[in-house]
């Protein structure tokens, strides 16, 4: 068994005993009522991630008065009208032996006018579009300049709040200074334009993070651990704040009564969201260079985070002396008993997060509450409460896809006979060709998980097997799921069938070898890791797209990684182009301009997928009424409706 004795002893702050070294680090998972108020669903979360072993839980950012919400359904501190809920959290918490904590928030010029109807603020009239707002087409928005008054307001708001969240029985109170909210838009030269007392050089752009902190502090009292919530780096280059600047403000946050440091980075400025909440393609562990930095100046605990997702890299960290804690967000979203898993060895049951950003990208941008592409369980914690059914029942899930896979695993937690089939000779379905682009490897890590599950719970396994209606007939099962996927979807356009027109799976199983020139029809996710895949092979790639951006199908902030990688390796992109026909020197496109070929030795398709329902149909016209259908072979769609298409198809059963 492989144990992380530093991961699991503990550090005491202020007299706050905290019994290992993990923190759930804040997120706005937008689970509160419209009023801010604690819902059971919010307390059923994060009681989970308790009850998983996190020494340390932090609340979602509560913001501390109303003008100050980021998004619906987000936590609030900012009247004693919401003790009761508050108090009832950090019960629940406590109960499973986490110490709790809050962490205050002001959105600042972050908010959105256009939703909440309240005027964004910020230190100064500097234009914003985030990562959601500018990515799908909203206009820039310019907040209003904060008075002196205002300032004085929101520094004694921010000390009554921590005083409301000492009262409500929380153990620790974090102020939040990153990520381009308000506190950092002052500390930040790249938002913070004044020249008053509150702006012009470093000392005065520090006034407002300290008179908050030194408001806090007496509001709370000496003996009560306050964290501060810190850029180690804002991304923006020399016009922001950098890791040399931040060892500098490290120590007054300090001296002004922070008895943590917990080190971030990035922004929701489009260009540094992927250092905000680091993508599959950024290492493990990539922050802690700035944990390091700050850890050279101060002498109290530092928290460092950036996709540590794995109890060995945390444990090194520790070691190593990058940092006193470890911060875990998405990885506790992903499997909140990642802590207890690791403290018992149990090392292949942790699912670990991916980093696919689907938590951030799909649901955020829509406002939506926060869900997890690889746990389905995620916001649902009281549905997810398995009960075993009294009359088990004879189950067949065909196909061995995520949404297969996933139906099979919880129809047996609930107690059912199941055999899962697959034509293949192993399980996987699309996330076997998912893993092959460029920076996609970690999504083998939730394949191993699962198929580790379905081994351990007891379900059977046939692969190698095609079902066909005479097949389901024979076995004769109570109920039949099937998922049985899609197939690389054609185009019909002139010139389809020519020698040198591939599909994107020939191409990245390594069917075909592009040599020359590449035109690759189709520019969503599936044809954009294509081009990169082609791409680093050194290999001139264009990329077709007849939508008016690239990547249409992707978040916001995966679509701004995933340009900037295809810009980085020279990859043509074409928006707003029509493809007339194929022909054998390239492709025949049109634009706003008129037709102009494209000249390609290869051309390849990947227009995505088309469902593949030939025994589906053949048992539906069979009137097979025991029959669901779920993922793919009803609809083309990402992971995250796969997998959760297939617990809850499972959980009706």
């Amino acid at each position: 068994m492989k144990s992380f004795p530093m991961l699991f002893s503990p550090l005491s702050i202020r007299g706050l005993r905290l019994k290992n070294r993990i923190v759930m680090e804040p997120m706005i998972v937008r689970y509160a009522d419209y009023d801010g108020s604690v819902t059971p669903r919010m307390s059923d979360y994060l009681e989970k991630r308790a009850e998983g072993g996190a020494g340390l839980i932090l609340t979602a950012g509560a913001y501390i008065v109303p003008e100050a919400k980021y998004r619906p359904n987000q936590l609030g501190v900012y009247s004693d009208d919401l003790l009761p809920g508050l108090k009832n959290l950090a019960h629940v918490l406590h109960n499973h032996g986490a110490a709790a904590g809050v962490q205050m928030i002001h959105s600042g010029r972050r908010l959105s006018e256009s939703v909440y109807g309240s005027e964004p603020v910020a230190p100064s009239p500097v234009a914003h579009a985030g990562a959601f707002m500018g990515a799908h087409g909203k206009a820039m928005i310019t907040p209003r300049t904060l008075s002196t008054k205002e300032i004085a307001d929101l520094v004694e708001a921010y000390g009554t709040a921590a005083g409301r969240i000492k009262r409500a029985g929380f153990d620790i109170v974090e102020i939040h200074g990153a990520h381009s909210y308000l506190i950092n838009q002052f500390l930040s030269p790249h938002t913070n334009k004044r020249t008053d007392k509150y702006g012009g050089d470093f000392t005065r752009r520090l006034r407002f993070a300290l008179d908050i902190l030194e408001r806090v502090r007496a509001e709370v009292g000496e003996s009560f651990p306050i964290s501060f919530r810190m850029n180690g780096d804002d991304y923006f280059g020399s016009s922001g704040i950098q890791l040399e600047e931040a060892q500098k403000q490290a120590p007054y946050f300090v001296d002004a009564g922070a008895d943590i440091l917990n080190v971030s980075a990035g922004s929701s400025i489009l260009e540094a969201t992927n250092w905000n909440i680091p993508p599959m393609r950024m290492q493990r562990g990539v922050h802690l260079r700035l944990s390091v930095g700050i850890k050279k100046v101060v002498d109290v605990p530092v928290i460092g985070v950036g996709r540590i997702n794995d109890p060995a890299i945390a444990e090194q960290a520790l070691v190593e002396g990058n940092l006193d804690l470890v911060g875990m967000a998405r990885a506790l979203l992903a499997d909140p008993e990642l802590p207890k898993k690791a403290q018992e060895g149990r090392l292949e049951e942790i699912r670990r997060c991916i980093a696919c950003n689907h938590c951030l990208d799909l649901d955020t941008s829509r406002f939506a509450a926060c869900t997890c592409a690889i746990n389905p369980e995620l916001g649902r914690e009281r549905v997810f409460r398995i009960k075993k059914v009294r009359n088990p029942r004879k189950v067949m899930v065909v196909g061995g896809g995520p949404a297969g896979m996933t139906a099979a695993l919880y129809a047996r937690l609930r107690g059912h006979h199941v055999t899962l089939y697959e034509k293949m000779d192993r399980l996987g379905g699309q996330i076997n060709l998912a893993v092959i682009p460029p920076h996609k490897g970690e999504m083998k890590e939730f394949l191993s998980w699962i198929i580790h599950q379905l081994t351990i719970q007891g379900v059977m396994v046939v692969c190698g097997t095609e079902v066909t209606q005479d097949f389901v007939s024979r076995e004769n099962p109570d109920v039949v799921i099937m998922a049985t996927g899609a197939v690389p979807a054609s185009l019909p356009v002139e010139g389809i069938d020519l020698p040198h027109v591939w599909g994107f799976a020939d191409i990245l199983q390594g069917t075909c070898v592009p040599r020359g020139a590449v035109a690759i029809i189709g520019g969503g996710q599936v044809g954009a890791e294509t081009a990169e895949f082609i791409a680093e092979q050194g290999i001139d790639v264009t990329l077709i797209e007849q939508m008016p951006v690239m990547c249409p199908d992707m978040g916001a902030s995966a679509r701004y990684a995933m340009t900037e990688a295809l810009k980085d390796l020279n990859v043509t992109m074409l928006t707003g182009t029509k493809v007339v026909k194929i022909t054998e020197a390239g492709v025949l496109v049109q634009d706003t301009s008129g037709e102009h070929l494209i000249k390609a030795g290869c051309v390849v398709i990947a227009v995505g997928f088309s469902p593949e329902r030939t025994v589906f149909e053949d048992l539906i016209r069979a009137d097979f009424y025991k029959l669901r259908g779920i993922g793919d072979c009803v609809e083309p769609k990402h992971i995250l409706r796969a997998v959760h298409e297939g617990a809850h198809t499972a959980l009706q059963i």
